[in-house]
């Protein structure tokens, strides 16, 4: 007991330090001290929720244009911000608010390699997953793994390449016969990652398969 006591006031100390010496934290828009985004410049940000689908998607609700939290989505998934997000989750919250997921619904988050996931030391999917589950009070399950190691499809311009790079990249690691998957990502832009996902997942037997994300384009 003592010494995870001594380690809990290490951390304290350490998260001190960090957060309010070295690095303090501020509101990455208008620089207000002791937070990543004050409720201020979250309620500023305009949600404007998009439905489409396609083949295998049978629903796709993002919440917001990219260029509209540009910024956030960076510090989030590059600069490893992880406390972003709750604030992030709250965008696809607002635009569901109107929404009734079917029964026997699941959050599954996009997977990364596994590779990737060392580098970067954690999922923002699956970050932003655990958020959606706990306020919907939805199960989440990692059914779903990355098999492929797939360039960045930010650095990928052309649409077909993007397919192409996605392409086999998930397999299924538990049964999901007659569950309607709510698929979790951050970004969408050609819907390339989530509609190979989804195809995995119709392959094997899902209900329907819908994606959240934060933002598209």
């Amino acid at each position: 007991m003592k010494i995870l006591k001594t380690r809990k006031n290490l951390n304290s100390v350490i998260s001190f330090l960090l957060n309010k010496i070295l690095f303090p934290k501020r509101c990455l828009e208008c620089n207000e001290p002791d937070t990543y985004l004050c409720q201020a410049c979250f309620n500023e940000i305009q949600i404007y929720p998009e439905i489409q689908k396609n083949e295998y998607l049978d629903k796709v609700i993002s919440a917001v244009e990219y260029p509209v939290i540009k910024n956030l989505i960076k510090k989030f998934k590059y600069q490893y911000i992880q406390e972003l997000d709750v604030f992030l989750a709250q965008l696809i919250v607002k635009a569901l608010k109107e929404i009734d997921f079917p029964e026997n619904s699941i959050i599954v988050p996009i997977p990364l390699y596994k590779k990737r996931l060392r580098t970067r030391g954690f999922n923002q999917a699956e970050l932003l997953a655990k958020e959606i589950s706990k306020y919907f009070n939805l199960p989440l399950e990692n059914i779903l793994e990355r098999i492929k190691s797939t360039e960045p499809q930010a650095d990928i311009k052309d649409d077909e390449k993007r397919k192409e790079n996605m392409k086999n990249a998930f397999k299924i690691i538990k049964p999901i016969q007659e569950k309607t998957i709510i698929l979790i990502d951050d970004v969408l832009t050609t819907g390339a990652t989530l509609t190979e996902a989804a195809r995995a997942l119709k392959e094997n037997q899902a209900k329907e398969v819908w994606a959240l994300t934060v933002a598209r384009g």
